[in-house]
């Protein structure tokens, strides 16, 4: 064999096991039980190539590594488990909504052994492992391991599940779980018919240099309705969440617990404003503002004289407009001033029940209410047709503000831009689109 045909054989060569290594995957329905009801899909091969790929095409992140003669004694958990080419998280019927659970091969047991101690796992018993700040519980069976949420207070939930899984062996019909792999997404979320769904729903979720995109179909069953209206907003507000009226079967699959939850928090009950009667919801954050705020004390003095004092706080708050428009929102009027919810000042009809700034209440029009910091309706220049729609500028948030966020948060949208969702209603199915803008740099989206 000459030299050109053995240099030809070695780039196959190489292009075979590129490709291999980059491209083939395989999955398992062995990780996930057959009473799955919603099945998070992470194509780790999908992830690892788009992160590879935008760093080649990002030298000014490249960085020379250094090298150290001290000597690293932690165990990466890359050392702990094998990584499949398909990471299956998932909820099962029936359960509490932060019961999650995910089936993992260990790589050494050494290995996860001092993983467990490095990380401050408490040993429950043999095979079974607790982090409460982590917030993972971790059964072990041989050489797997079944991760749960450490917050499910009901940590039979998970000895159940690991039976299913190591024992029983039930697991999931694999065409069922082929809708999520053959998304070929970065992230596929498979949510399975139930109550609401009229059949399986597959959202997905895709990474690329300059944002994430989330998009999905959801075919609700028959008795579920959706209205669908020209939503308009303030495209340099901070904040924006606009939603028509949801039809009476939609609200009421918000059970009473968190309604009763929702009235705590507004200081007002929520059946009394959100009325059948009425047509679409907007609250626009503009913006922070500073102002002052002055407050009288008195003292006395020795010969008990009254001695006037006066604080200034600086102090931050929202300027916001929260309107509703429908054909009885002076019934909503009525059920304020009758609860004493509305005070009478010369500024308007002050809105109790706000606490972060001062808010009036008024009624624009017969079929619009509004309440806002400067009482005036809400000045838009763009139109959005659909069903809800929500809008965040997170570069304009206050950056005093972000600092009460932990701190992994604070760090994870750093380099964020904008979020922009929102939900159409055609042909009796729902098309959700969302995308999650980063900044106009070269640094990656996210930062961990």
């Amino acid at each position: 064999m000459n030299k050109k045909r053995w240099v030809f054989v070695i780039f196959l060569i190489l292009i075979i096991f590129g490709w291999y290594k980059l491209f083939y995957k395989t999955y398992n329905i062995n990780a996930v039980t057959t009473d799955a009801d919603c099945v998070v899909t992470i194509d780790v091969k999908r992830i690892t190539n788009t992160l590879i790929w935008n760093f080649i095409t990002t030298p000014s992140q490249w960085k020379i590594s250094t090298s150290s003669s001290k000597k690293d004694t932690t165990v990466s958990w890359k050392d702990v488990i094998e990584i499949p080419n398909y990471v299956f998280v998932f909820h099962k019927k029936n359960e509490p909504n932060n019961a999650w659970y995910t089936r993992l091969k260990i790589k050494s047991i050494a290995n996860f052994e001092k993983s467990l101690r490095q990380n401050n796992f408490e040993k429950i018993n043999t095979n079974e492992y607790v982090n409460a700040n982590l917030g993972l519980y971790i059964i072990q069976y041989n050489n797997e391991i079944l991760v749960a949420n450490a917050a499910v207070n009901n940590k039979q939930l998970a000895a159940t599940t690991a039976v299913q899984l190591f024992t029983q062996k039930v697991f999931i019909d694999k065409a069922l779980l082929q809708k999520a792999v053959q998304a070929k997404s970065h992230v596929a979320v498979l949510c399975t018919k139930n109550n609401f769904l009229k059949d399986d729903a597959v959202v997905t979720a895709n990474l690329s240099k300059n944002a994430i995109t989330i998009d999905g179909t959801i075919l609700p069953n028959d008795e579920y309705k959706f209205d669908q209206q020209n939503l308009n907003y303030a495209s340099n507000a901070l904040c924006t969440i606009n939603f028509t009226q949801p039809s009476l079967p939609i609200y009421n699959l918000i059970d009473a617990t968190t309604k009763d939850k929702i009235n705590k928090a507004l200081n007002f009950n929520v059946d009394s404003v959100v009325l059948q009667s009425n047509k679409q919801y907007q609250l626009s954050i503009d913006d922070f503002i500073n102002r002052a705020d002055s407050a009288v004390t008195y003292t006395y003095d020795d010969e008990f004289n009254k001695i006037e004092k006066v604080v200034v706080n600086n102090v931050q708050e929202p300027t916001f407009n929260f309107t509703i428009k429908g054909d009885s929102v002076a019934k909503i009027y009525t059920y304020f001033n009758g609860n004493k919810l509305l005070e009478p000042t010369p500024n308007g009809s002050l809105f109790l029940p706000m606490p972060f700034a001062k808010s009036y209440t008024s009624l624009q029009t017969q079929s619009q209410l509004v309440i806002a910091t400067n009482n005036k309706p809400l000045q838009t220049n763009v139109t959005f047709n659909g069903v809800c729609f929500f809008n965040l500028l997170v570069s304009k948030i206050p950056k005093n503000l972000i600092n009460y966020l932990p701190n992994n948060i604070i760090k994870a949208q750093s380099n964020i831009e904008q979020i922009n969702a929102a939900v159409t209603y055609q042909n009796s199915a729902l098309q959700i689109n969302c995308i999650i803008q980063k900044k106009k740099n070269d640094l990656p989206i996210f930062s961990f």
